[in-house]
This record gives structure tokens, sequence and C-alpha cells, in this order.
């Protein structure tokens, strides 16, 4: 395992540059698609990873589907309110982000 210096931990650097290609390449802008409703993703050249984006309205409800991986989920703007999960509530500011386990429902209203 390399380490790039995110935590304390001791840092390899003749082998962490070893591994690392310094190469010019060309900036690639990422366009989202929708999904569902309030959701657009992003496609990634990778299985089983997906970046999305919900976007609710003042007083929107989403609700998610009880099919789906781990998430983590990051508030860009404004409040989350009542987010429910397994019967767990949860409220998120702007910054702040949260799991939500495999497989569960979530509810989520916007403030």
């Amino acid at each position: 395992m390399l380490r790039g210096g995110l935590t304390k931990k001791y840092i390899d650097i003749p082998e962490l540059i070893a591994n690392i290609k310094f190469k010019k390449t060309l900036l690639k802008i990422l366009s989202s698609k929708p999904l569902l409703r309030d959701e657009n993703y992003y496609p990634a050249p990778v299985d089983g990873f997906l970046l999305s984006m919900i976007m609710l309205d003042k007083g929107e409800k989403y609700i998610s589907s009880d099919r789906h991986a781990a998430d983590k989920l990051f508030v860009y703007k404004g409040n989350l309110l009542g987010v429910e999960c397994d019967e767990e509530k949860l409220t998120s500011s702007r910054g702040q982000s949260f799991l939500v386990a495999a497989d569960q429902v979530m509810i989520m209203r916007y403030n």
C-alpha cells in the first residue's frame, strides 16, 4: 500500500514518486445525465461506482430505492431535514456528509 500524505503515517516518498506518472493531459469535464426525476449521474469509467447529484427544491422529498450499494452523501447546498434511514432520523447542513448502508430506503426532505 502506498500512502500519499493524507494521514500522519509513514510515507515512502521514493516509492510513491516511482508509481506516479507525471504527464500532461487534457482536462475532460464530465456532464451529468438524467437518472431519476430529481437525480442526475456522472458516467464513470469503472464498474461499481456511481457519482450522482440529487437536486431538490424547498419542501420537496426524495425516496431512494431499497436496492443499492452503500451511499456516501454530501450536502452541497442548503439543509436536509428529516433524512430517514432504517427508522433513524438525521439532519445535515451544507458541508456535512453521512453514510447510508446498502439496501436501506432513504427519505430526504430539503429545507
